[in-house]
């Protein structure tokens, strides 16, 4: 496993969750500091192009700001990294989704028609 795994589980710490979940507006740019890159790195290993890794990104963060009330963690197995990889990993099958979803664009060719 990438030591990138080690330093961002063992900077998560569950104070810093509990300020981003108050309201802390500091908590919340340093969890997206930390995570956004990470996030961007996951979407772009995916095989997005940096402005659909961009898009992906806003849309994991608008996904945790509107979800981060319900994460616990429970079990000594639960971890902020393994939640956020999972809403990632949703929202990049919903970009593929929207995307076999959208007509083909003409090609110069057939505008005519």
């Amino acid at each position: 496993m990438p030591s990138t795994f080690y330093s961002f589980s063992a900077t998560t710490s569950s104070g810093l969750i509990e300020r981003v979940k108050s309201g802390d507006s500091i908590a919340w740019t340093s969890l997206s500091e930390l995570y956004g890159p990470l996030v961007y790195g996951w979407a772009r290993r995916k095989g997005l192009q940096q402005s659909d890794a961009a898009d992906v990104m806003q849309d994991v963060f608008r996904n945790v700001a509107r979800s981060l009330s319900t994460f616990q963690k429970t079990q000594p197995e639960d971890s902020f990294l393994a939640w956020l990889r999972t809403i990632t990993e949703n929202e990049l099958r919903r970009f593929y989704q929207r995307r076999c979803r959208l007509p083909q664009s003409l090609s110069d060719g057939d505008a005519h028609l």
